[in-house]
């Protein structure tokens, strides 16, 4: 069975498919919106028989950073790539960077966070 790489699927799905750019745990890079951020936030192997596991079943974090109203509807995309890659869709909501500030004049960021969980099988 072919190894899994679930980073390669994350970033191909959204830097690739959607042209979105794509960063795992932080971006590295300035003045680039909208952007992604993800990490994943649980990785178990399960269904785990006479001490082998044949699935691994992971919990992961998207956020979608944005600042042009425009963009807030972009995730629905995201969520549809991932669904159609065989990832579960759990939860969203809103977020605000904090560092944003509109009375120093910063720029403000709105985000959009996205759970999902995939189940993978290791073994045939």
């Amino acid at each position: 069975m072919e190894e899994f790489d679930i980073f390669e699927v994350i970033m191909t799905s959204i830097e690739e498919e959607l042209n979105i750019p794509c960063f795992f745990m932080m971006c590295t890079e300035d003045l680039l919106v909208p952007y992604c951020i993800f990490k994943v936030t649980s990785e178990q192997e399960i269904n785990v028989f006479d001490n082998e596991s044949i699935s691994d079943y992971y919990k992961i974090e998207i956020t979608l950073w944005y600042t042009d109203a425009k963009d807030c509807m972009l995730y629905k995309k995201i969520k549809d790539k991932l669904k159609s890659k065989g990832f579960m869709f759990k939860n969203s909501w809103d977020l605000i960077d904090e560092n944003s500030n509109k009375i120093t004049e910063t720029q403000i960021y709105f985000g959009k966070l996205m759970e999902f969980e995939l189940k993978i099988y290791t073994k045939e």
